[in-house]
């Protein structure tokens, strides 16, 4: 009975390893930046068709790496699997097949985000109990061991997607008492903790909710998604730092980009394009990657009263 099970169970393995390889076989050949797609112009075009924007939704925007040679995307699972991070990585001037990231577990992980350096990636995971975000460090080409961000970071109420500037401030969304008022918060690292929290100017958060923040690495603009419950619809929405300190009033990021149902916007490391994701090609809320030369954000930027 021993040799029977251990057989069945090489067997399995030797089928895995097959499978494993069929898979591979059958994924495209991909080279150079960005998946070696085809840059954007001025209008939104989707995102690596049947690569990562495919027939599971996704419930973020790829996220690359500094570097550019690492990407992580998020995925509603099918049926009733949670949502999970995959990783694709350049192998020899080649991207691999998405694979899930080493660090994501069986439980409901979103919206990985980069430090600016590249060594440190935050996400938001429900695991212990906690509704919590989650920081893992490299070691090496690998991660290290993943722990909690600290105390300012766990909430029932803490939404998706963060964001971090150059000296490590994390802006995130959270509601105070109940879900249906998420508002835009921002905390400073003072060298050995996360500080409280401060809500972001008044200008910016209202009565509806504001959620995914992305702020520039010099906090010159921040760019976050509105949720309007009556219309069920999100949109994209923007502010500038002025040469004050204060924001300025918001901005719809417009027609374009706001064509159905717009959310999770992420800039490239290196300037040159937005990403965001969107429903436009279907009409079941399957949501897609979408993106657009960046110079857009440029374009919406109001001229500062003298």
């Amino acid at each position: 009975m021993k040799q029977k099970a251990r057989f069945v169970g090489i067997l399995l393995s030797i089928i895995f390893v097959f499978i494993s390889h069929a898979q591979q076989d059958d994924f495209p050949v991909l080279k150079g930046p960005y998946l070696g797609q085809k840059p954007p112009g001025e209008t939104p075009q989707m995102f690596a068709p049947h690569i990562i924007s495919l027939k599971q939704s996704v419930h973020s925007s790829p996220i690359f790496s500094p570097d550019g040679r690492e990407v992580y995307c998020c995925v509603l699972g099918e049926g009733e699997q949670p949502i999970c991070i995959k990783i694709m990585k350049q192998v020899n001037g080649k991207w691999s097949p998405p694979a899930k990231a080493p660090f994501t577990s069986g439980v409901d992980d979103s919206n990985p985000f980069f430090s600016s350096d590249g060594n440190r990636l935050i996400y938001k995971s429900y695991r212990d109990n906690q509704n919590a975000l989650w920081i893992v460090k490299r070691q090496g080409d690998s991660w290290g061991e993943l722990s909690l961000l600290g105390r300012p970071f766990i909430s029932p109420y803490l939404a998706g997607q963060v964001s971090i500037t150059i000296d490590g401030t994390i802006y995130f969304a959270m509601a105070k008492r109940r879900v249906g008022s998420h508002d835009i918060y921002k905390s400073r690292w003072d060298g050995k903790k996360y500080l409280e929290p401060d809500k972001v100017e008044s200008k910016i958060n209202s009565d509806i909710d504001e959620m995914q923040p992305f702020i520039a690495l010099d906090e010159s603009y921040l760019i976050f998604t509105r949720y309007f419950s009556r219309e069920r619809t999100t949109r994209l929405f923007i502010s500038y730092r002025q040469s004050d300190g204060s924001w300025t009033g918001v901005i719809s990021m417009g027609d374009e980009i706001n064509k159905v149902n717009a959310a999770w916007p992420w800039v490239s490391p290196d300037g040159k394009y937005f990403f965001f994701v969107s429903s436009r090609n279907n009409t079941d809320y399957h949501y897609d990657v979408y993106w657009v030369d960046a110079r857009i954000i440029g374009i919406f930027r109001p001229e500062e009263k003298q």
